[in-house]
């Protein structure tokens, strides 16, 4: 992706909530100083960027979007889950990622990084183990993933002994419904 665009102050009256939402992955104190209605001289300055232009390129789709149209979309609501997947697969589950991809028809072998994940299906970042250089494999699901629970399901079925396409059936057809996991008690 590339964007063109500049910074500008926030404005007072979107400091307290702007701040809260870099605070919500970034907690500093020092954004509590920014988000004083009040600047004091010296003080840290919360800023934005004023996007002009988007370029995107994606496994399947390229284009350009106008600031305008960029600044009113709002991310689909499997986002914000995804990255927590992504996150956790990639601290915790490296190994397995690689081993699920060596399956892959085709993939290289070697180093795996999960790259991106949506609603349907996941790009893996391979470092090819030969030294022919990285690769991006991309992993669909058989269905769209309508809920986080229905993705968490089709990653975690890839990384099992099912392959690609078996897990991707599988999470379709188990989990077209989500349920709250009860507790051992039942509650």
């Amino acid at each position: 992706m590339w964007c063109q665009a500049g910074l500008a102050e926030v404005p007072p009256a979107d400091r307290r909530s702007a701040a809260l939402a870099v605070w919500e992955r970034e907690p500093d104190e020092a954004l509590l100083a920014a988000a004083k209605r009040r600047r004091e001289p010296g003080a840290p300055v919360l800023l934005r960027a004023v996007v002009h232009r988007v370029m995107y390129h994606t496994y399947d789709a390229s284009g350009l979007i106008e600031g305008s149209a960029f600044a009113l979309a709002r991310p689909h609501p499997i986002t914000a889950p995804a990255e927590e997947i992504i996150g956790r697969v990639n601290d915790r589950y490296r190994d397995e990622l690689a081993r699920a991809v060596g399956r892959v028809r085709g993939a290289p072998r070697g180093a795996a990084w999960l790259w991106e994940l949506d609603a349907r299906g996941a790009t893996v970042w391979v470092g090819a183990a030969d030294g022919t250089g990285a690769a991006l494999v991309r992993i669909p699901w058989s269905r769209p993933a309508d809920a986080a629970c229905q993705l968490e399901r089709a990653v975690f079925d890839f990384l099992a002994d099912d392959g690609p396409q078996e897990a991707a059936d599988a999470a379709s057809t188990r989990h077209r419904r989500c349920r709250r996991r009860e507790g051992p008690a039942g509650g």
